[in-house]
C-alpha cells in the first residue's frame, strides 16, 4: 500500500518523524525521577554491574523485608541493558533514562513498520496516536514494559519481512529477539503467540517450525542456565509465586477495573472507532469532546487529602473517578465492538488471513492482559490499544475522506498523552524534592551523621531516593537501632509496616506536594482508576528519634502509629 501524501515513499522524512518521536519518548523519561517500580530494577541492574554472571545471587529489600531475588518479578533482558548503562555512564539517573533511547527508537520504528503493512494510509499519524497517546508515552521509564513490547514488535517486523522474502535466515533472528523479548517481561508471549498465528494462517509451515524452534531453544537456554546456577529459573519461580490478580476484588470488581481503564485510555481509539461507524466529522469531534469530558469533570472536583488507599474495585460506595471512567468505559468498549464487528460483517465475504491475524492478536493480548500479570495498571493496557489501533484501522475502514480524522485523533490522544506525562513528572518530582526537605529538617533538630544513623521505612521512589542519601532501610529481623538514630515514616502509598520499635513523637511532619490539577501516581501503576484528582499531599512523611537500642523485631505496627 501506498501512504496518504507519499509520506512512505520520502524515507527522509519518515526518518526524521521516528526519530523525532522517539526523542520525545525519551526526553520526557528523562524529566521524571526514578519513582515507582523502576526501583526494584534498580537493584537488579547495580547487582549485574558488579557481578554479571551472578544476576540473581542477592537478597533485595522490598516492603520492609528482605527476600531473595528470585522471589520478584525481574527477568535478566532489561537489568544488563541498565547494567551496562551503569558501566558506562556511572551513577547518574537522568543518563540512565537517556540509554533507553534505542528501545524508543525500536519501538517507534517497529509500530511506523507495521501501521504501513496493515493500514497503510497515514502511518505517522497513527503512530503518533499510539507513542505519544496516554498508555505509551508516561509509561516509557526504566520498567520493563515498553522496552519488551519493542523488542517484541521488531521481532514480528522481522518475520514478516522474512516471511514476504522468503528468508529463513532472517526468521532466525526474529526468534532470537523474541526470545530477548520475552527475556525483557513475560507478557511479551502475547506478540510471539501472534508470530505463530501469521505463520499458520499464511501456511509458512518451515517458518513456523523455525520461529518456535528458535524461540522457545533460545527462552530455554537462559532459563536452564539460571536452573542449573540457583536450582531453580526466574520463569519457574514466578509461577511458584503467582500475583494476585483480584487481591481484594470480586471478580466483577476485576472486571469493572478493566472497563474504566479502557475509559481513561482508549479514548483516542475509540474516535477512530467512530469514524468507521459515522463518517460526518462532527460527530467524530463529538466523540473527541465526549472522550474528554471524564477529564474535566475530575478535574473540577474536590482535592481529597492524600493519595488514595486502594481497596476493592466497586462502584456502589467506591470512588468517584472510578464511577466516571467506568462509564466513559462502557462507551468504549461499546464503539470498539461495534466498530470491529461491522468492519468484519462487511469483509465476511472477503474475509483474508490479515483480517484474522489481527483479531486474533488482538483476543491474544486481552487473554493475556487477564491472565499474566493481572493486576489494574495502566500499562497492563498498552499491549491490547496497541492492537486494537490497527486492527480499528486495518482494511481501508480509514478510507472514506477521513485522513483528518486521523490527524484530529492523533493530535487529541497527545494532548491526553501530554495531560498523563505532565501529571506523572510532577507527582514524581514533588516525592524526589521531598528529601531535600527532609535533609533540611534533620540538619535544623541536631542530626550528626557522623554518629547517628536515619532509618526508614517505605518503598518506590522513597526508597531509592533515601538510599542514595545514605539512609538504611529499617528491616525486621534484621536491623538494629541505637538510642538517638532517626527514623523517617512515609504514609500512604509509600508505607509499610513499621517493626515495633519504641520512638518518639513526630519532631517534622513533612508534605510533598503540587498544583498541577491532575495526579497518576501511584494510581496509575496500581489501581483501576488511571488518572485522578491530585490530592492536597502526594506523600507525608514524619520525623522521630528513636528511644530505646535494640534489634527490630518480627512485630508489626502501622506505621505512624
Amino acid at each position: 500500500m501506498t501512504a496518504v501524501g507519499g509520506e512512505d515513499g520520502r524515507g527522509g522524512r519518515v526518518g526524521i518523524v521516528v526519530l523525532g518521536l522517539a526523542l520525545v519518548l525519551t526526553l520526557v523519561n528523562a524529566l521524571q525521577p526514578i519513582t515507582v517500580d523502576d526501583t526494584i530494577f534498580f537493584y537488579y541492574a547495580r547487582q549485574i554491574a558488579q557481578a554479571p554472571f551472578d544476576p540473581y545471587g542477592f537478597d533485595v529489600f522490598w516492603e520492609v523485608q528482605r527476600v531473595s531475588a528470585l522471589d520478584l518479578f525481574a527477568p535478566v533482558g532489561m537489568p544488563y541493558w541498565w547494567a551496562l548503562g551503569m558501566r558506562l555512564v556511572g551513577d547518574n539517573p537522568v543518563l540512565w533514562k537517556l540509554w533507553m533511547f534505542p528501545f524508543a527508537w525500536l519501538l517507534v520504528w517497529a509500530l511506523h513498520r507495521l501501521v504501513v503493512r496493515f493500514v497503510g494510509r497515514g502511518p505517522l499519524p497513527l503512530v503518533a496516536l499510539i507513542v505519544l497517546g496516554p498508555t505509551v508515552l508516561p509509561a516509557f521509564n526504566l520498567m520493563i514494559d515498553l522496552p519488551s513490547l519493542a523488542l517484541a514488535l521488531a521481532a514480528m517486523v522481522i518475520f514478516l519481512h522474512a516471511s514476504d522474502r522468503e528468508q529463513p535466515g532472517l526468521v532466525v533472528i526474529a526468534g532470537l529477539v523474541a526470545a530477548l523479548a520475552i527475556q525483557t517481561k513475560f507478557t511479551a508471549f502475547a506478540p510471539a503467540t501472534a508470530i505463530t498465528l501469521y505463520a499458520a494462517l499464511h501456511r509458512k509451515w518451515r517458518f513456523l517450525a523455525i520461529f518456535v524452534g528458535v524461540t522457545a531453544g533460545a527462552f530455554a537456554v537462559v532459563e536452564t542456565a539460571l536452573y542449573l546456577q540457583y536450582g531453580t529459573s526466574h520463569f519457574l519461580r514466578s509461577l511458584e509465586i503467582p500475583e494476585q490478580p483480584i487481591r481484594h476484588n470480586t471478580p466483577w470488581g476485576w472486571a469493572i477495573g478493566w472497563v474504566a481503564l479502557a475509559g481513561a485510555l482508549a479514548g483516542p481509539l475509540a474516535v477512530l472507532a467512530v469514524s468507521r461507524l459515522v463518517a460526518r466529522p462532527s460527530a467524530v469531534l463529538l466523540s473527541i469532546a465526549l472522550a474528554a469530558l471524564p477529564f474535566v469533570l475530575i478535574a473540577m472536583g474536590e482535592r481529597p487529602s492524600d493519595s488514595p488507599r486502594f481497596g476493592p474495585t466497586r462502584l456502589l460506595g467506591g470512588d468517584r473517578e472510578l464511577v466516571i471512567f467506568f462509564a466513559a468505559g462502557v462507551a468504549v468498549v461499546t464503539v470498539l465492538t461495534a466498530s470491529i464487528s461491522s468492519s468484519i460483517r462487511m469483509a465476511w465475504s472477503q474475509l483474508r488471513p490479515t483480517h484474522v491475524f489481527l483479531l486474533g492478536w488482538f483476543v491474544i493480548e486481552l487473554v493475556l492482559c487477564f491472565t499474566v500479570s493481572p493486576f489494574h495498571a495502566s500499562r497492563r493496557m498498552i499491549g491490547p490499544i496497541v492492537v486494537g489501533t490497527l486492527l480499528v484501522a486495518h482494511g481501508g475502514l480509514l478510507s472514506r475522506g477521513s485522513d483528518r480524522v486521523v490527524h484530529w485523533a492523533a493530535v487529541f490522544s497527545a494532548l491526553l498523552g501530554a495531560l498523563f506525562a505532565t501529571a506523572d513528572i510532577l507527582d514524581a518530582r514533588a516525592r524526589h524534592d521531598l528529601h531535600d526537605e527532609i535533609a533540611s529538617s534533620l540538619r535544623e533538630h541536631g542530626y550528626d551523621p557522623s554518629r547517628e544513623t536515619v532509618w526508614f521505612t517505605g518503598h518506590w521512589g522513597f526508597q531509592f531516593e533515601a538510599e542514595r542519601r545514605g539512609y538504611l532501610a529499617l528491616v525486621a529481623g534484621d536491623s538494629v537501632v541505637e538510642r538517638g538514630d532517626w527514623l523517617l515514616l512515609p504514609n500512604r502509598s509509600s508505607a509499610q509496616p513499621t517493626p515495633q520499635i519504641r520512638f518518639g513523637p513526630p519532631l517534622a511532619w513533612l508534605v510533598a506536594a503540587h498544583d498541577f490539577p491532575l495526579s497518576t501516581i501511584p494510581s496509575a501503576y496500581m489501581a483501576a482508576v488511571a488518572i485522578r484528582r491530585q490530592p492536597l499531599a502526594q506523600n507525608r512523611v514524619t520525623i522521630h528519634r528513636i528511644e530505646a537500642t535494640g534489634r527490630a523485631p518480627l512485630r508489626w505496627l502501622r506505621a505512624g502509629r
